[in-house]
C-alpha cells in the first residue's frame, strides 16, 4: 500500500503517490482545489500550498512528468493565493479563486494567464472592499461568466456575473437569498446551467439548479429540495 498526500496518478490498475506536500500530516491534508492541464504540463493548486517535495511554491505548482516546480507566479493574497477553477479560451488560461492582485494590479480573484504573465480583468470587490470568492469560470455565447459567493455594493444581487463590452454586470440580476452561491456551471444545448445553493422561495427561478438562455433564468424540472446547507470550501 502506497501512502499518498492529496496528489496521485492512476494508470488504469493502481494509484501512485505524486509527491509530498508539507501541509499533509498523518491524518490530515488541506484539499486540492484545482488540477488542470495547460500546454504540456499538469498544474495543481491548494490553499496554503507552499512546499512540494522540498520545492517552494506559492499556491500553484507545475508537474513536468517527473518533478514539481513553482508555476504561474504573479498572484497574491497575503502570500496565500490559490485557484479554484479554470477555463481555456483561445489559448488563454482563465483562472479564478482567491487572490487580490495579479502582477501587482488589483483584480479581485479573476485573471488570465498567457503562458508568461497574469492579466487582471477588473472584477469588482465584494461589498466593503472585501475579497470576493469566485469558484468557477466559463465562456458562454463568447462572454466570460464567473460564479461563486460575492455581493456588490448596491447591486441588489449576487454570485454570478459576466464580462461585457461595458464591463462587469450581474447575470439576470444575480442570485437572491442570504446564503446563495454558485458552485459549478456548464453549457448544454445552447443554455448555461448552474448549480449551487439557491432557492425559488427567495425569488430565484429554481432550487439548486437553473438554466440561462442569454436573456432570462428558467428552472430545470422542479429542482432539488433544500434540507441542509453544506458551505462551499
Amino acid at each position: 500500500m502506497d501512502t499518498v498526500y492529496g496528489l496521485v496518478t492512476f494508470d488504469g490498475n493502481s494509484f501512485t503517490s505524486l509527491g509530498r506536500r508539507n501541509d499533509c500530516y498523518a491524518f490530515d491534508c488541506d484539499p486540492g482545489f484545482l488540477i488542470a492541464r495547460y500546454g504540456d504540463h499538469i498544474y495543481f493548486s491548494s490553499y496554503g500550498l507552499n512546499l512540494i517535495d522540498s520545492v517552494s511554491v506559492q499556491g500553484i505548482a507545475r508537474w513536468d512528468g517527473a518533478h514539481w516546480e513553482p508555476a504561474m507566479p504573479g498572484l497574491d493574497d497575503n502570500g496565500k493565493p490559490f485557484l479554484d477553477s479554470y477555463y481555456i479560451h483561445q489559448g488563454l488560461f482563465y483562472g479564478v479563486g482567491s487572490f487580490r492582485t495579479a502582477e501587482g494590479d488589483t483584480c479581485n480573484s479573476v485573471a488570465y494567464w498567457n503562458g508568461q504573465k497574469w492579466t487582471g480583468l477588473g472584477f469588482p470587490p465584494n461589498t466593503g472592499n472585501h475579497l470576493p470568492r469566485v469558484f468557477n469560470v466559463i465562456f458562454y455565447q463568447d462572454q466570460l461568466y464567473v460564479g461563486g459567493n460575492f455581493t456588490w455594493e448596491l447591486s441588489g444581487g449576487q454570485d454570478i456575473a459576466r464580462l461585457t463590452n461595458n464591463g462587469w454586470e450581474l447575470v439576470g440580476g444575480g442570485l437572491l437569498g442570504g446564503f446563495a452561491e454558485v458552485s459549478d456551471m456548464t453549457v448544454y444545448k445552447g443554455e448555461l446551467y448552474i448549480c449551487g445553493y439557491f432557492r425559488s422561495a427567495d425569488g430565484n427561478a429554481g432550487n439548486k439548479i437553473m438554466r440561462w438562455n442569454g436573456q432570462q433564468w428558467r428552472k430545470v424540472g422542479e429542482g432539488f429540495a433544500h434540507r441542509i446547507l453544506f458551505p462551499h470550501r
